[in-house]
């Protein structure tokens, strides 16, 4: 964090009158306030003091003007009861955003975040106060830099966005001014906008911010997905600015009447032609035509090889769903007309909007197949599971006993095993009610035929803690599978959306649908579930497994006894799950008017969705309902007749040919996706709408 010791910035605190900030002295926690370092809309900043490891820090505070404001107390106090929803959610969001910086907390080119916590009804950051200039005021003083300062800062910075990229994030405010330069001369960058612009996304109340000529254009319009490349678009402005003296014009303007001078113009005998090539690659307007991670835009700094462009698979991103088919910028027009009256100052004037969506995630690239491959070769691994690794990764765990060495893990806290291993959560023991009611099947409208399947209800008992994935296994987490083992699984998968049906010609690489490597892995099977599960335990030294079927209902449940995680109502659905609505029907000419059919609500999917699209239920498990079938261990039983009590894997007198599969997915009826909604699934077949999760053993 950027050290605002200066007597002139506290004189400008001073004047400004931050009433939000709390006084000098408080405490947060361990910490000291000392000043405050800044304040804006989203929060306030303050130095402060560890007063045990006794060094200075810089806290961020969350406080959303707009919709919070300070008690007498120190506490902060959501405006009205209609807020409060709306500022929960952003302080989780704010959280998640702290948890991921701190697991990067040692890596170059981006802030060090020591810790998080709760206090006075909100959240706070904790950083790393580091004392330096930040990249404008040095431009602001020398105009121009150098060849060789521009690249001490460049790789830097490049290693940082791409970790941060890994893990699902954008920084999305990438400027001269929130990049530091340290007593070294190395690069740090701050003030990430991930939390800030999850929560412009979800309420009115709170306006879009960006700073011309260093946003790209997809961030002026709820419509456009943003990843990776969006980060691209500012950092190459940075370079510009670095460069040229000045930065891009606005994307705005350049897209009513493109007046950009390429670097390559600008800086021909200056600066190297490698540097110029990739600033002119990442200023490019049109997003499809950037690169689309940090691995592909990094080579063209080494110059002169030709311009890196993605593969077509590596070029499917996920898009907000236009009933028409995609064209490029198709979206943008009413954006321009919107945003037109908006823009006012010079390059460097921020400008406000209002998001025209609820719903503005970002679809993150993860890590390129080459990039996991690589990762991924150092581990000898076999290519199948032989038949008894098999059975074993298939027992619950009252069938297998582990001795582990390890500490008991952190309930309730995503983390890894393995660099390769997808994330999981820490789920307590408890007991809870399996199965369904008359009463809830009436509701729901469940085919007379079915509800013989989810009955009778009964007790179940988890008597020890286990791990669950955050997320259904992603497209990038198999494909790392495949490149180390040389799994096979062929070209046969089962499309079935509207009167479409296809079988041939599709995989896991190539469903039929557009996805990235956030997205779920579908056209898997039971077979390829188990081989995977059998891989990580071998690389991990961990016991994987797929989860039982009363372990993935007792996770989904979360504590709750209604018929999803968030109530029973299904006008709720796709602010929680990407599920069976209007979206979908209209596009495949479903029939939306039978009853028990499709959600009544517009999710903006149609057919998958990033596996962190939507809210995690009070485990921290995403997609437990929607998305994609979710595979369980247990062999097929049509009822609970004489199930097991106790959380194990339900193997005898059952269909084994047979799996059950769990949750629902992108093209279920109403009625089935709900927790005690259950299905099977063969063995050796694979679908476009059933993928699975990881389970083990604590």
């Amino acid at each position: 964090m950027v050290d605002f010791g200066s007597s002139s910035r506290q004189a400008e605190i001073a004047a400004a009158g931050h009433t939000v900030a709390l006084p000098i002295d408080s405490r947060i926690g361990k910490y000291t306030v000392t000043s405050v370092l800044g304040a804006g809309g989203f929060g306030v900043t303050y130095r402060a003091r560890d007063t045990q490891l006794d060094r200075e820090v810089a806290i961020k505070e969350f406080l959303p003007t707009s919709m919070a404001a300070r008690a007498p107390d120190m506490a902060v106090l959501p405006h009205s009861t209609h807020q409060a929803k709306d500022f929960r959610w952003g302080r989780e969001r704010f959280l998640a955003e702290a948890q991921t910086l701190a697991r990067l907390e040692h890596a170059r080119g981006i802030v060090s975040v020591h810790d998080f916590l709760e206090a006075n009804g909100t959240a706070y950051m904790v950083m790393a106060l580091v004392p330096g200039e930040t990249l404008e005021a040095r431009l602001q003083r020398d105009g121009r830099l150098t060849q060789s300062m521009i690249e001490r800062l460049l790789h830097p910075l490049l290693d940082g966005l791409e970790r941060v990229h890994r893990t699902g994030f954008l920084h999305r405010d990438i400027k001269p001014a929130n990049i530091l330069i340290d007593a070294d001369g190395a690069p740090v960058l701050i003030d990430f906008g991930a939390a800030r612009v999850a929560l412009q996304g979800r309420t009115h109340v709170m306006t879009a911010v960006y700073t011309p000529g260093y946003a790209a254009i997809e961030q002026m319009s709820a419509a456009a997905p943003q990843g990776p490349w969006t980060d691209i678009y500012a950092l190459a402005s940075t370079l510009y600015r670095c460069i040229g003296g000045a930065p891009p014009p606005s994307a705005l303007d350049r897209v009513m009447d493109d007046r950009l001078v390429p670097a390559a113009e600008i800086g021909r005998s200056h600066y190297k032609r490698g540097l110029l090539a990739a600033i002119d690659a990442g200023l490019r307007l049109k997003a499809d035509d950037r690169p689309r991670s940090i691995a592909h835009w990094r080579p063209l700094f080494a110059g002169p090889a030709p311009i890196l462009r993605a593969s077509r698979e590596e070029s499917l991103i996920q898009r907000r769903v236009d009933p028409a088919p995609p064209r490029r910028l198709s979206w943008l027009w009413p954006a321009v007309a919107a945003l037109a009256v908006c823009v006012a100052g010079g390059a460097g004037a921020w400008v406000a909007i209002e998001e025209t969506a609820a719903k503005a995630k970002a679809a993150a690239e993860a890590r390129s197949r080459e990039a996991a491959a690589a990762a991924v070769r150092k581990a000898p691994v076999e290519a199948r599971p032989d038949t008894a690794v098999r059975e074993k990764a298939d027992r619950g765990p009252a069938a297998r006993q582990v001795a582990l060495d390890t500490a008991p893990l952190p309930q309730g806290q995503a983390f890894r095993d393995c660099p390769q291993c997808p994330e999981i959560v820490m789920v307590p023991p408890g007991a809870f009610m399996m199965g369904s009611t008359a009463a809830e099947d009436e509701r729901e409208g469940v085919p007379p035929s079915r509800r013989e399947y989810t009955m009778p209800a009964h007790r179940v008992t988890v008597a020890a803690p286990f791990a669950l994935g955050k997320y259904p296994v992603t497209r990038g987490e198999f494909a790392a599978f495949v490149a180390a083992t040389g799994h096979l699984t062929g070209n046969f998968c089962l499309i079935n959306a509207g009167d479409e049906a296809e079988t041939t010609a599709r995989n896991w690489r190539n469903p039929g649908f557009a996805q990235n490597d956030r997205h779920p892995a579908v056209c898997v099977s039971a077979d390829d579930a188990r081989a995977y599960v059998a891989w990580l335990t071998k690389v991990s030294g961990k016991p994987y497994r797929l989860p039982t079927e009363a372990e993935w209902e007792y996770a989904a449940r979360a504590g709750s006894t209604t018929a999803r995680a968030w109530g029973d109502s299904r006008t709720d659905a796709c602010r929680h799950a990407n599920v069976l609505d209007l979206t979908i029907a209209k596009l495949l000419d479903f029939d939306i008017a039978k009853d028990g059919n499709v959600f009544a609500c517009t999710d903006q999917y149609v057919y998958t969705s990033p596996v962190d699209a939507f809210p995690a239920n009070r485990w921290g498990l995403h997609d437990m309902l929607g998305n994609v079938y979710q595979l369980a261990s247990d062999c097929w039983h049509p009822g609970y007749r004489d199930a097991p009590a106790d959380g194990r894997s339900w193997e005898e007198g059952g269909d084994c040919a047979r799996r059950v599969i769990r949750g629902g997915s992108w093209q279920t009826n109403a009625w089935a996706t709900r927790i005690a909604a259950r299905g099977s699934h063969a063995i050796g077949v694979r679908t476009a709408h059933a993928g699975f999760r990881v389970a083990r053993d604590n």
